[in-house]
């Protein structure tokens, strides 16, 4: 079992929040826990060295293993599961607020806080450039995403925020943090009344115009076992083109060196699986396109 998850060290200066979903409403309670120490084990690579926690919010404790230790912070939310994958959405922001209001208590000041689901990865440099520069928010432009059934790594080359909901850094004073989980009306909680492809708007409205890290800083995994975005979506492949596909050696190379992440790295198909499925792609292209040119000549 993990020990007690109090807060203890040095107020945080960035921290990461991350709500994860009831045992109730996972296909696979063990996906969802080892998927979480993969985002956990990227987190801490990005936080190592800086005033950073990772705040996790629950229904149900993960098992952490050897990844629990001050700088990663557990705690029970106080209000009841919703189990519907429909709700899942009410459930996530229910949970940022209760860990805005976490650490409302802990912060000496002010705080960066980036909006983290328990399956993403972010990239090792991102707490030391947003500590070292004068914005008071950051969106991920570029980043990868990362089809671990099929083993494809594919580059988004602009407006990964669109895709990705772990993909904004906002800057919070103690009065700008909810009291409570269900504070409605704090700064912090209008980030949860639209969705994420909203927060760079709502971040300019309030006077903190993001900044765009200048480096792909983030890996949305998808099809993993246990994804929102499969579920929602109802599709198992990821829409693809062929020039968005990043080779395999450089795939393992991006994914162990920047996100920490040697397991997926393991996962990343070999040069005639790139072909293959870089073929698939451009056979559905080439049916999309005949589809809609037919009759025309």
């Amino acid at each position: 079992m993990n020990p007690p998850c109090e807060h203890v060290g040095p107020a945080p200066k960035f921290a990461f929040a991350i709500p994860l979903m009831p045992r109730a409403a996972a296909a696979d309670w063990e996906q969802v826990q080892l998927n979480l120490r993969r985002t956990v084990r990227s987190v801490l690579g990005a936080a190592s060295g800086h005033a950073a926690g990772v705040y996790i919010a629950c229904h149900d404790e993960p098992e952490l293993g050897e990844l629990f230790h001050e700088n990663v912070h557990v705690r029970s939310v106080p209000f009841p599961p919703q189990e519907d994958p429909s709700t899942a959405m009410c459930d996530r922001d229910n949970k940022r607020r209760f860990i805005g209001a976490w650490l409302r208590r802990d912060i000496a000041d002010n705080v960066f806080v980036m909006f983290l689901d328990a399956d993403d990865l972010v990239h090792r440099d991102i707490v030391s450039y947003a500590l070292s520069h004068p914005a008071r928010s950051y969106v991920v432009e570029t980043g990868y995403l990362l089809d671990a059934d099929r083993g494809l790594l594919l580059r988004r080359r602009d407006r990964y925020y669109l895709t990705c909901g772990s993909s904004f850094v906002c800057q919070f004073d103690t009065s700008e943090l909810p009291s409570s989980w269900d504070d409605l009306d704090a700064r912090f909680s209008l980030f949860g009344k639209y969705g994420h492809p909203d927060y760079p708007r709502i971040a300019n409205e309030i006077g903190k115009p993001p900044e765009v890290f200048p480096f792909p800083a983030g890996v949305y995994v998808v099809n993993h076992g246990d994804n929102h975005w499969t579920t929602m979506s109802g599709r198992k492949r990821m829409p693809a083109r062929r020039a968005d596909i990043v080779r395999p050696a450089a795939a393992r190379r991006i994914l162990e060196s920047d996100f920490n992440a040697a397991d997926l790295a393991r996962r990343i198909v070999g040069p005639l699986g790139v072909t293959r499925a870089s073929a698939a792609v451009v056979t559905r292209t080439t049916r999309r396109w005949l589809a809609t040119t037919r009759g025309r000549f």
